[in-house]
């Protein structure tokens, strides 16, 4: 059976039912979900987790994210295109600036 990294085994805790048995992505203990946002065993392992991910202060967490989610540099792309910048709000001689 092929081994099922972190963020993966991740996604299917946060979509599993309460009740149901999932395993923690960090030391792999199975536990029953009490409530519908865990995720983890314990919040030693949730705080592991969430450690090890990366910090998002950094210059370069959200071009690794974008890389994970190409769907958002699309996005990102559109809204970038609707932006009119002949007309910025900081250029504006109604109040003299």
């Amino acid at each position: 059976m092929a081994s099922i990294n972190r963020f993966a085994r991740y996604k299917i805790n946060k979509n599993a039912k309460c009740g149901e048995m999932i395993i923690c992505p960090i030391c792999g203990t199975e536990f029953k979900k009490k409530q519908y946002s865990q995720a983890f065993c314990c919040s030693t392992c949730k705080d592991k987790y969430h450690n090890d991910m990366g910090d998002r202060h950094y210059d370069g967490y959200y071009d690794l994210y974008n890389i994970r989610h190409p769907h958002r540099l699309e996005y990102i792309d559109r809204l970038m295109e609707q932006i009119d910048d002949s007309e910025c709000w900081c250029e504006n001689p109604q109040l003299g600036i």
